[in-house]
């Protein structure tokens, strides 16, 4: 995951540098923020992770950091994860993953999205398998 951040970083970098033939300022109306959530256990009800105040298109990038206890004898548990939001015509619900954990376990998923102004972008999780698993959610958004 922070491999993924640091390519991110290094491209939008390279746009404001005007290395790809792009001016400058067109660089500067991205914006970025993080959300961490951390040791839940259960499922996590929606979350709203921003409102954009005007139209534009985003990237967000989610990742879960299973902490345990988990999955002794067999068992395993999982989080369905999942984004939703509203475009100009219609509203959405994307799985960005289903992370599976059999012991202790990251897993990530990246959505790219557009989203009408005054929307609130959503996430929420829903459990599966052994029930009582903690973990981390780490949530970034790349945007207009």
């Amino acid at each position: 995951m922070r491999r993924v951040l640091w390519i991110v970083g290094i491209l939008l970098a390279l746009v404001g540098t005007g290395y790809f033939g792009l001016r400058a300022d067109v660089a500067t109306k991205f914006s970025y923020s993080k959300l961490e959530i951390s040791n839940q256990s259960g499922s996590l009800a929606s979350t709203t992770l921003f409102t954009p105040s005007a139209d534009g298109d985003y990237v967000v990038m989610v990742s879960l950091e299973f902490i345990g206890p988990c999955c002794g004898g067999g068992d395993n548990t999982s989080e369905d994860t999942e984004l939703t939001w509203s475009d100009n015509t219609n509203s959405y619900t994307h799985q960005v993953g289903n992370f599976a954990a059999h012991g202790a376990a990251t897993n990530s998923g990246v959505t790219s999205m557009h989203v009408k102004s005054g929307q609130a972008v959503q996430l929420y999780t829903t459990e599966g398998g052994t029930t009582g698993t903690h973990y981390n959610v780490f949530v970034t958004v790349i945007g207009q």
